[in-house]
């Protein structure tokens, strides 16, 4: 017999209760009076258990109607203050049992401007959709205070296979863009998105909120979406595809003659190296006499952009392109394209197109002026980077702490590991192929094997078999990494594991200087480091010719990486990173390799005199003159910073810029992501 049954028999057949009141003695007046409370306390009982038992049938009826008519799912929950319904008995209908009062989201409509976008991507790359809405409601909507403008997945419980690292929350992707939108006017709407591994078709269910008060009418839109190995591209020479991992700009908006300078980068995801590789309009000859409306001075033809040279790109390698366009004169809206192209064939994937408008109309006498240059970095993802965090010699044991796939390197999803199982993971070099032991499953594959977060920003894997204790403290192991995690094998048959990740996840973790120094040391060094990596970012990685698929490995021999443990506990470093983000070290337009090391005997050394070759003219001898008053000697390569000289530079009261331009010779300092 359950519980509940023994109770409800228990007060069914107790009979003593009926016999004392026909029998027993006449009970005095106390006694008479504290069994009258106690049948008033009953009476009161049985009313509350009736009161909880329609709560729970409305919310039954509730569940169902979420279910059945979603539109309406969250519009009894949530209503403007100024249309609370009025009095106790519809506030009761409304706010408890879900009954809709329809006037709560009367206020609200949403018309999409345009026609639905249809997009096609490539596994694990990166785009901004752009949503426009008109408000066809009777009040404005607003992107800050308590009844914000946001973008949710529909439904808004939804775990989105397209969700990105930077989205506002799990299943809110983004806030509208525009500070006000009245009645009549056009609210905007940046969703980022980032494919899934599994190849196909997918429709992806937006809607509007308007936090607290309603659904937005009107606002529901469901975006098709192909996932695809191969980009479609028309007129793409055979072998030749490529990939856009960065850009500085998704749209233009400047005065008409003004010069906008414009940064890319693309992979070449293809099996030929490019080779004479340009950057032209497309749609006409290569040598057109006939010049673009975006022409500027420095364009090697007329609608030929970049040239760039002999340099070559072979499979895997990041050609960065850095092309300067004038506006057109006339006030109005433009259209972009820009091709990059190999030996006069077009690179698949290498199409640039960017929506541009022009404010102003351009000066009457524009020749021989010099016009304001633009560089304007704003709506550009930052970059996923790469890097080798262990040598596996034998398997790795790993966990994880949220939600991930187990995807393999064609797409394939295998299902999830749940937070708290390990998993056992190895390459067996005679069959050459992964293996992932879960539990009693046993999954294979020929490619290779990722672990991929199901929310990035509150998800992490350890690397249980990893001791990389602190010495200063054995109970701390740097054996945590944020985001992606897969196992490689390089040309050499080194297996590796390589954490993927956000790179200003990467500069966050990594362990370079003490926390306890100066801030303006800190931001120095985090500046540097993060050149450092956008340096051999667009390279391709440092270790390239070992056929690493990862940029720069975890040891001092590159940078000292610890991960998502070292982020936790140099929150100096954490917060220089947050209060830089972004910037680079450049020379002449380029990112600079802004070598570091512990200190100097008073003075640093060219790159040339440590390693040879041509040099590089940013990196030359330049005076240390901390180092020098305290008696140091050198210890590291001795070329760029000496982080003890910065320290003190800091300490003395030099910004992190003057420290930068102190060890690099005629840099600038710029952000050159969002």
């Amino acid at each position: 017999m359950s519980k509940a049954v023994a109770r409800a028999s228990e007060v069914v057949e107790r009979p003593i209760g009926v016999y004392q009141e026909l029998y027993a003695e006449p009970e005095d007046m106390s006694a008479r009076f504290a069994r009258m409370i106690s049948d008033e306390f009953r009476v009161l009982g049985s009313i509350a258990l009736a009161f909880v038992l329609v709560i729970s049938s409305a919310m039954v009826l509730r569940t169902f109607q979420t279910v059945l008519n979603p539109d309406v799912a969250h519009a009894g929950d949530i209503y403007d203050v100024e249309e609370q319904p009025q009095g106790l008995p519809l506030a009761f209908l409304h706010s408890v049992l879900g009954i809709e009062t329809a006037h709560a989201a009367s206020s609200y409509g949403a018309e999409l401007v345009g026609e639905i976008p249809s997009i096609e991507m490539m596994p694990y790359t990166e785009k901004t959709v752009e949503l426009k809405y008109t408000n066809v409601g009777e009040k404005a909507w607003v992107n800050s205070g308590k009844n914000y403008s946001s973008l949710y997945t529909d439904p808004s419980t939804r775990k989105s296979l397209f969700s990105y690292h930077g989205w506002y929350g799990m299943g809110q992707p983004t806030l509208m863009v525009e500070d006000r939108v009245e009645p009549g006017e056009v609210g905007t709407f940046r969703l980022p998105i980032m494919a899934p591994g599994d190849l196909g078709d997918y429709n992806e269910k937006f809607k509007v909120a308007v936090e607290d008060i309603a659904w937005v009418a009107g606002s529901h839109v469901m975006i098709p979406i192909k996932v695809t190995k191969t980009p479609k591209v028309e007129n793409a020479g055979e072998g030749l595809s490529g990939l856009i991992l960065m850009r500085s700009h998704t749209e233009v908006e400047a005065a008409g003659g003004s010069v906008v300078k414009l940064r890319f980068g693309i992979k070449n995801v293809g099996p030929k190296t490019w080779k004479q590789v340009k950057v032209i309009e497309p749609g006409v000859a290569l040598a057109t006499e006939v010049a673009s409306i975006f022409h500027e001075n420095t364009w090697p033809e007329g609608r030929v952009a970049l040239a760039m040279g002999d340099r070559e790109f072979m499979s895997g390698r990041l050609a960065i392109v850095n092309v300067p366009v004038r506006m057109p004169r006339e006030v109005g809206t433009y259209n972009l394209a820009l091709q990059l192209t190999s030996e006069n064939e077009n690179v698949g994937g290498g199409l640039i197109e960017l929506p541009v408008t022009v404010t102003t109309p351009a000066p009457e006498e524009i020749a021989g002026k010099e016009l304001p240059i633009i560089e304007n970095w704003r709506g550009i993802p930052e970059p996923r980077f790469r890097v080798g965090i262990a040598n596996v010699d034998d398997a790795a044991q790993v966990s994880v702490h949220g939600p991930y796939r187990v995807m393999d390197g064609e797409g394939v999803n295998y299902g999830l590991l749940d937070e708290g199982v390990v998993a056992e993971w190895y390459y067996d070099v005679d069959s050459d192929t992964q293996l992932i032991r879960i539990g009693d499953d046993l999954f294979t594959t020929t490619s290779y094997f990722r672990l991929e977060p199901v929310e990035a920003l509150s998800s992490y894997v350890t690397i249980d078999s990893l001791d990389r204790r602190a010495k200063w403290n054995p109970a701390i192991n740097y054996n945590d990494y944020r985001d992606t995690i897969e196992m490689r094998v390089n040309k050499l048959g080194y297996t590796w594991l390589v954490n993927e990740l956000p790179i200003e996840s990467y500069v966050k973790g990594l362990a370079e200087v003490s926390n306890s120094w100066h801030m303006e040391v800190h931001k120095a060094q985090v500046v540097a480091a993060r050149s450092f990596a956008m340096f051999y970012f667009e390279r391709g990685g440092k270790h390239h010719s070992s056929g690493s698929q990862y940029i720069l490995n975890s040891s001092s021999v590159d940078q000292v990486y610890k991960g998502y443990t070292a982020e936790q506990i140099n929150k100096n470093v954490a917060a220089a990173t947050e209060a830089t983000r972004g910037q680079v070290v450049q020379y002449d337009g380029n990112v600079a390799m802004t070598t570091y090391f512990a200190r100097s005997s008073g003075q640093t050394r060219s790159f040339s005199d440590a390693w040879g070759g041509k040099g590089k003219p940013y990196l030359v001898p330049r005076p240390a003159p901390y180092d020098k008053a305290k008696g140091n000697r050198r210890w590291g390569h001795g070329v760029g910073m000496s982080q003890t000289d910065a320290a003190m530079r800091a300490d003395d009261g030099a910004n992190y810029k003057e420290i930068l331009q102190s060890y690099y010779t005629d840099v600038t300092i710029d952000r050159v992501y969002e």
